[in-house]
């Protein structure tokens, strides 16, 4: 799947060489999405607030073990669509 593709330095969007929205394609694509699942604050995401990581609840400032941060990014990776092609819709009727 393309998404919008992101300078990795600056996280903005970048046009290509006609002065379009640029558009990354596989495998770049799956990574940047994951980094951006990754990236979520839990309630960050005002259309779907039970997204993100509890990073100011569970770990800055926290010191929790390296495994329950590698749980929480591994978990949220695996919320691209990439990742689950198969996944059932999450939309009821």
């Amino acid at each position: 799947m393309d998404t919008l593709f992101l300078n990795p330095d600056t996280w903005d969007l970048v046009v290509d060489a006609h002065n379009n929205i640029a558009v990354a394609a596989n495998p770049y694509a799956l990574a940047q999405d994951a980094a951006s699942e990754i990236k979520t604050f839990s309630s960050e995401c005002y259309y779907d607030t039970a997204k993100g990581i509890p990073y100011f609840e569970q770990i800055l400032g926290h010191a929790p073990p390296p495994s329950l941060m590698k749980q929480y990014w591994v978990s949220a990776a695996l919320l691209t669509p990439e990742w689950w092609p198969q996944r059932p819709s999450s939309r009821h009727g």
